[in-house]
């Protein structure tokens, strides 16, 4: 792999890992998580385990590190979401986990292509649950934009570096998670400026 794809891979390593902060400071910092959608962080939680072990089996350095890192991080948004609406977090984290466990299954067993479309599955359907909750609810104030920008950015930067690496996984998952990811962020800023 040439120096050029092996950096493009660590710096989408990198705002990877750092995609989750900006909304992990907000619902710290603002102590309520109005508009976020737990399912969205869950599924992230157990996406990011899955493309743990998948960085584990195809030994890229640069997708192990940033996706457990990942997990860690969106683990402590789903526990602090789950405070703020007064839920257990137990049934979540261990959804979470039966997610990644799965992800590694179908990867074992089925091969990388099947893996590349059903890993995309739960980072889709949390878009999607996301979306849903920009849409219908009426105080945003929780979710960060700061998120949702990089979140985007991050997708569509694996992206690139999948195409260059040959990863077809990343290729299918990257490419259609980004673009519900800026589904989200153009639903955000036109829920945003029509107050």
């Amino acid at each position: 792999m040439s120096a050029f794809v092996t950096f493009l891979g660590w710096v989408a390593a990198v705002v990877g890992t750092l995609s989750g902060v900006p909304q992990l400071v907000r619902v710290l910092r603002e102590r309520k998580s109005a508009g976020i959608s737990l399912p969205t962080w869950v599924l992230q939680v157990g996406a990011a385990l899955g493309w743990f072990t998948h960085g584990i089996l195809v030994g890229r350095p640069n997708v192990i590190l940033p996706n457990l890192l990942i997990a860690i991080v969106s683990a402590a948004v789903v526990v602090m979401v789950c405070r703020d609406r007064e839920r257990s977090e137990a049934l979540p984290l261990a959804g979470a986990a039966a997610i990644g466990g799965g992800m590694l299954a179908v990867e074992v067993f089925l091969g990388p292509v099947i893996f590349g479309l059903l890993i995309a599955m739960p980072l889709l359907i949390g878009q999607a649950t996301q979306f849903w909750e920009l849409w219908k609810d009426s105080d945003i104030t929780g979710v960060s934009v700061m998120f949702l920008a990089i979140n985007c950015f991050v997708q569509y930067l694996w992206c690139l570096w999948a195409i260059f690496a040959g990863d077809i996984s990343i290729i299918i998952s990257g490419g259609s998670v980004g673009t519900l990811a800026l589904a989200n962020l153009i639903l955000y800023y036109k829920r945003a400026s029509a107050k």
